[in-house]
Order: structure tokens, then C-alpha cells, then sequence
């Protein structure tokens, strides 16, 4: 049966990694590219999506998106053709669907289910502050300075904030409202890479083939960068309800970094 991954985060917990080993190491699977971003820019407002980043006259982005993002509605028909017998394999992963709602999942469920079509969830997880921390620094790098920390988090419900990435609870409880948990793969970060026997299970991959050692996107280090004192108590203040959600619902516990 034809099989697609809807990946939904989180962003800077590996999706990029784990992606790549599909595109090169999966047989059968096809790809238009990683972040279609056609769901957060359809449905969610300018406040939450990257939408004005993406409909900007400047942004060079290519036909098959922007049409996509404007029609979403012809995202299931697109990869009902591009998904044959030969390559019954596709995906999408945009850490932004992180943001969706029951609503948006069952819709995106329901189309796929009519073609035929099995949708499966990817999410994967990583400790709140390291993941502040490389986000930073992406960033920084992409824009030349750090953002004020209080600006990402205490800001919610504005691009970027870190609210829309890191409210694990949050979207592990509206997925599972949505999908059997047969038909979601959770991972985290700390642990994925030593985890190549769940992931060649649940993608149906050679479990040879999958680069444990391999990284992508990964933020040097910056000199000088560190949380202060005073920043991380806001910071563990901040997170409690995740750190306490993920070891109930997982048994799981980080360590505040």
C-alpha cells in the first residue's frame, strides 16, 4: 500500500536527518522537497505561519509550492500522482504542522485515506532548552544576532516564537486525537541515533543503510553563548509542564541542560 509521512516536528530535532535517510536509503520513495509548508501557510494565520515570509514578492520559491499553498486542496492530487507502484513512498516534513489543529489533521487524514493513500505521523522531540539553544543560533546566523530570549518565549501565538515548536504536549495530544498510535513514530533527539532498529521498523528501511553517524544542519558553536543564571531559572519555570508531560506520557526525563 502506498505510504506517506507527514512530518511535524519539531523543528531542530533532526527532521533534516531522519528525512535524508528516506530520500537516499528508502527504496521507492519519491519527493518533491522536505518542507512543502502547504498546510501552515493555508490554514493558519499570519501570526502562527511563515505565511508572510512565504507570499512575499521577494521570496523566490518555486510553481509547484506556491500553487500548493494556494490551493491546498490539490496537495493530496499532486501526490496521488506523483506516488505510483514503483514509488509508493512520499513525505512531508515542515516542523511548522506542528501547529495545526484536530480539525486540519482529520481533513489531511480523511483526503488521503480517499485515495487510498496511508498516512503515517512523524514527531520527533528534543530537549526544550538545547533546542532554544540551537534555534538561537540558527538565527543568528541567518539574520547576524541573537533574538532576545523573552521575546521567544514569552511572545506566544507570533512567528518564531518558541511555543510553536517546543508545546510538546500539545501536539502529541491533538495527534493522538487523530491517529492510531500504531501509526505514529515519536523519537527524540537524545536517543534517535541510537535507535536505527525502531526507525528501519517503522519505515520499512535496511537497517544498514541508515547513517547513524551522519548529521546535517548542525549549529557551530558560537563563542561566548551561554544562558545566564537568571535565564535559565526562566527557562526551567518555563518548560516544567513539558518536562513533566514527556516523562508521564514516555518515561522519559531530560536533564535541564
Amino acid at each position: 500500500m502506498r505510504t506517506f509521512y507527514l512530518g511535524v516536528g519539531a523543528q531542530k530535532a533532526g527532521t533534516t536527518w531522519l528525512f535524508n535517510q528516506l530520500r537516499f536509503h528508502k527504496k521507492g520513495f519519491i519527493f518533491c522537497t522536505k518542507e512543502m509548508h502547504t498546510f501552515d501557510v493555508a490554514f493558519l494565520n499570519d501570526t502562527v505561519s511563515n505565511k508572510e515570509f512565504f507570499t512575499h514578492p521577494d521570496v523566490n520559491i518555486d510553481e509547484t509550492r506556491k500553487t500548493l499553498m494556494d490551493h491546498p486542496e490539490r496537495y493530496f492530487n499532486y501526490f496521488d500522482n506523483l506516488m505510483t507502484d514503483e514509488n509508493p513512498y512520499s513525505g512531508d516534513f515542515t516542523p511548522d504542522y506542528a501547529n495545526l489543529t484536530v480539525e486540519h489533521f482529520k481533513y489531511i487524514k480523511s483526503e488521503f485515506e480517499r485515495r487510498d493513500i496511508n498516512l503515517k505521523i512523524v514527531y520527533l522531540m528534543r530537549e526544550p532548552t538545547t533546542r532554544l539553544k540551537s534555534m538561537m543560533k540558527m538565527r543568528r546566523r541567518n539574520v547576524g544576532q541573537f533574538p532576545p530570549l523573552r521575546s521567544l518565549i514569552e511572545q506566544k501565538g507570533r512567528p518564531g516564537c518558541d511555543d510553536n515548536y517546543s508545546n510538546y504536549k500539545r501536539v502529541v495530544e491533538t495527534i493522538e486525537s487523530v491517529f492510531d498510535k500504531k501509526d505514529i513514530f515519536y523519537a527524540f533527539y537524545e536517543l534517535m541515533f541510537q535507535q536505527e532498529d525502531r526507525i528501519a521498523r517503522f519505515f520499512e528501511m535496511d537497517v544498514n543503510s541508515i547513517e547513524v553517524e551522519k548529521r546535517y544542519n548542525e549549529s557551530k558553536k558560537v563563542e561566548f553563548f551561554k544562558f545566564t543564571k537568571q535565564e535559565k531559572k526562566l527557562l526551567k519555570s518555563h518548560y516544567e509542564k513539558q518536562y513533566n508531560f514527556i516523562k508521564e506520557r514516555f518515561n522519559f526525563q531530560w536533564k535541564i541542560k
